[in-house]
């Protein structure tokens, strides 16, 4: 017989639900679906009914963090947009991500599962996006030429300045607040707090960690409406009567695919580090192709240079075909309303 220990089991839940997830989105028949037909793919566009703010995750591939962020408001009918770092760095606490931050290297994992991500945020509430920025940080220089001078920093970048901070005031090279070169910026966190924070903790994780709290703490509100059995279903030949039943009730619902057939419509590599998340906001039936389209509300910000043409893109919210998306996706997450 066979005894694990807690940390054991939880390892293996963790496994053997990712080598599920792997053998689903590599199986040939994973993608076999039945086609919506009209009667069944009645128009819905939710930017009409509540509509979200584009989000741009950038240089950090937070991409399950932004789309619980815009699912949660969504959900709540939050008026202030969510804090997805705040969704992404509370969940970096979890044993899976830390084991692939401790397997990838680099500042923060970068890989999550939207529907942990949701079940975390259940109980803690949320942080206004005002107060812990997901996109850009404020970098304001302490020492050097201009004094008091700041810029807009791209998070993933300002994640490895503090990275190399952590190491330089380790080092002894910085000893006081004022030593430090710049510092990042956020609302009630003072100059001191700043450093104190690096100056206490040796692993930059806890140290980001610490900002996250400290800027929050005041400002983390509870969810006005109650979450609870956050449901996923996989990709299999049903996936999209499950899908639709979710949208017939106004609500969006969020989707992992691989991430190629945006830029290549006929592209489709199924490989696990082109997989991306992201939240469905419309459907509509295309009466030339007679084929149900999705609206999905990307993370890259308004640009639709990047897309394939053949792609109708409306400010970084991409119509593609239900033949397109089922080819490429392999799970899909809501909340039951």
């Amino acid at each position: 017989m066979l005894v694990f220990t807690k940390v054991e089991l939880v390892i293996t839940k963790q496994f053997l639900f990712l080598s599920t997830l792997f053998f689903l989105t590599t199986s040939s028949c994973a993608f076999s679906f039945s086609p919506t037909p009209e009667s069944a793919c009645t128009g819905i566009d939710l930017r009409t009914e509540y509509p979200l703010k584009m989000r741009n995750q950038g240089n950090v591939s937070w991409c399950y963090a932004h789309a619980a962020a815009d699912y949660l408001q969504f959900y709540n009918r939050i008026p202030e947009q969510i804090s997805a770092a705040d969704i992404a760095i509370n969940y970096s606490h979890r044993l899976w991500p830390r084991l692939l931050r401790w397997w990838q290297g680099g500042v923060l994992p970068e890989t999550g599962l939207i529907r942990g991500a949701l079940n975390d945020m259940a109980s803690i509430g949320y942080c206004p996006e005002e107060f812990f920025p997901s996109e850009k940080w404020t970098r304001r220089m302490m020492n050097g030429k201009v004094p008091g001078a700041s810029e807009s920093v791209l998070l993933g970048t300002a994640l490895r300045d503090i990275d190399s901070m952590v190491t330089q005031v380790s080092k002894g090279i910085y000893r006081t607040a004022d030593d430090l070169p710049f510092i990042y910026e956020f609302k009630g966190v003072s100059h001191q707090q700043f450093f104190d924070t690096i100056f206490g903790n040796s692993n930059v994780s806890d140290v980001i960690d610490h900002l996250r709290v400290a800027a929050c703490a005041q400002h983390r509100k509870p969810f006005p409406r109650e979450i609870k059995n956050v449901q996923m279903g996989f990709n299999t030949g049903s996936v999209f009567v499950g899908m639709n039943r979710v949208l017939d009730q106004h609500m969006p619902v969020t989707v992992d695919f691989f991430y190629d057939f945006l830029d290549n419509i006929d592209s489709f590599s199924h490989s696990l580090s082109n997989l991306h998340t992201t939240i469905l906001v419309g459907r509509r039936f295309d009466a030339k192709t007679q084929e149900c389209q999705y609206l999905i509300k990307n993370s890259y910000g308004t640009d639709c240079s990047e897309y394939d043409y053949r792609h109708q893109c409306d400010g970084g919210n991409i119509w593609v075909s239900e033949h397109s998306l089922g080819s490429a996706m392999t799970s899909f997450v809501y909340i039951p309303n």
